[in-house]
Parts: C-alpha cells; structure tokens; sequence
C-alpha cells in the first residue's frame, strides 16, 4: 500500500524513455521535466487514486530470478512508478508483463515477492506529453481585450468585439466575431513535438497571434506548417509566449486565422428605409349621389 492520495506530492512514471515527473502545485499539478508545464490535474489525480486502491492478490513468486522473467525487475519493467510526499519516498511499484487483459505482474520496491493485479499500464502512459494539459491555452473570453492576426484587429465592444478601423456604414457580423474570438481562447493541441527550442520554422512564422488581455498582459501565438507532415495531414507547429516548449496542433483548429479577411466580418449597414410624404387619401367617388341640403322639419317652410 501507498499513502494517500492527497499526501503525495511528487510523482514519477518511468519507461523505456525519459520519465514524466510530476510535482504538486497548489490544488493542481505541473510537470517538472517540462519547465513546469501544467499536467492533467484529473488524469494524475485518477492515476493516484488507483494506485492507492491497489490490492495484492495471491503471490505468483517469491524468488528474486522471477522479476525479470515477469519484466518488474529494477533494471527491467514495463513502468516504474515512484510516489513521494515531500523529501520521503513513500513507495516505488513495478508493472510488467501482462497475463491477461485486465491483469498484469507487479512488485513493490522493497520486496522481491510478484503479485498480479487488476492494471493496465496503459493507465499510466510514460511519455510526459500524454500527461500534458491539453487545456492549458484556454481563456477566459471575458479576460480578452484585442485579438490581432494578419492585418486584422478586433477590439472590444462592449460584450462583443468589432476591427478597429469600423467605418460608419459598417456592422460586425456578429458570428464571424465569435468565430475569431473563439478560436483565440480555446486552442488546443495534439502533441507536444519538442521540449523546448526556437526551431528555424519560426524565423518566419507563417501566422502570428496576439491576444491582449485585461490588466495589460498578452499571449502571443506563432504558427508554422509542419515540414515532413504526412500528405493530407495539414499539422501546423506552434509556440506560445508563456511556455518553451513547440506544439502540434491540427490546421482545423486554426482555419478560422488563416482564413478570415475582412469582408468576412463587416458588412455595410442597410440604409434606413425613408418615410413616404404624406397626402390625403384621395376620395373615392360614390356612385350614389349625396343630398348636401339641409333636412326639412315637418310643420316648417309651409
């Protein structure tokens, strides 16, 4: 058995690669091999969650040989991981091979005794970009104040925004804004292609850019097309001002950048429709003719 969950505050998942090392960070988690990139707080959370659960059901061997032929020895496995609460280690576990679908060999660190258990390491994934947060470039809407790519620029409007250079006779298409506004606050990626790096893709960027936010900060997108991109893939490359690392991310998250101008967003407005001059109704003749002369009273005139 571990500690509990919520006492661990390192945690390490180790492959046949670099491990992802995780730290604790306030309520939530960062990874520490990534300049402190955010991880996925409930995906670590789960992960911490089962291996605490964890039940050791009967001994499949006791000898020290067996580990490596059921691939949980120190220098042989499947995954290593190694939980910490604060300077102290609290337990290092080894999963290897796998008897069934639902089952797999495992060994604490400090025995030589093997057990299977209900895991999957596909549960715990030992490239850290599987750990990262796929959310970490979202925004809140209402913290936005400009978003500017291309030679276009939309600028707050009230609740809404709207270009900069408006003209009079001119409206913002209303979707289209969204649109664009959208797409600034809620970009996403597939992978992460590097750890860090400027790479010379970004000498000059095919698209850039920048969202202003309340309080004078900004964030600053740079995008470029994947080089050795399957054929039909559309993949884009892209960093971001706050963090060191290159991503990927697919061309349909960005289209709405490459493709917007500005005859996309404005129209011009509908001419007010001008009041008719007013006249009379015109009379209609009746085909009855009409007694204008004043009515008789009987007894008067005679």
């Amino acid at each position: 058995a571990v500690y509990g969950a919520g006492l661990i505050d390192k945690l390490l998942v180790a492959g046949a690669d670099a491990p992802a090392k995780w730290q604790r960070l306030g309520a939530g988690w960062e990874l520490a091999n990534m300049d402190g990139f955010p991880g996925d707080d409930a995906k670590v959370d789960r992960l911490l969650d089962d291996l605490v659960a964890l039940r050791s059901g009967w001994p499949v061997a006791e000898k020290g040989g067996s580990a490596t032929r059921f691939d949980v020895a120190d220098d042989k496995f499947q995954r290593r991981v190694a939980l910490s609460a604060g300077a102290e280690e609290t337990a290092t576990l080894y999963f290897g091979s796998s008897p069934s679908s639902t089952k797999i060999y495992a060994r604490h660190g400090a025995d030589d005794t093997v057990y299977h258990l209900e895991f999957s390491v596909f549960d715990a994934p030992a490239d850290y970009g599987d750990w990262a947060d796929r959310d970490a470039f979202k925004l809140e809407r209402n913290a936005v104040e400009r978003v500017e790519f291309r030679s276009l620029v939309l600028i707050r409007d009230g609740d809404g925004f709207r270009p900069a250079d408006l003209e009079g006779d001119e409206v913002m298409k209303a979707d289209a804004a969204n649109d664009v506004v959208n797409a600034a606050t809620r970009l996403s990626f597939d992978k992460i292609a590097h750890d860090t790096g400027e790479g010379a893709l970004f000498n000059a960027p095919e698209l850039t850019v920048r969202v202003a936010l309340k309080g004078g900060a900004a964030r600053v997108y740079e995008f470029a097309k994947e080089a050795d991109a399957a054929e039909g893939a559309e993949k884009y490359l892209f960093k971001s001002s706050d963090h060191t690392q290159i991503f990927e991310t697919g061309e349909y998250r960005i289209a709405t950048f490459l493709d917007a101008n500005r005859s996309d967003l404005v129209e011009t407005a509908p001419a007010a429709d001008q009041p008719n001059e007013t006249t009379a109704p015109a009379v209609k003749n009746s085909e009855t003719p009409v007694d204008n002369s004043l009515p008789v009273t009987p007894g008067e005139g005679g």
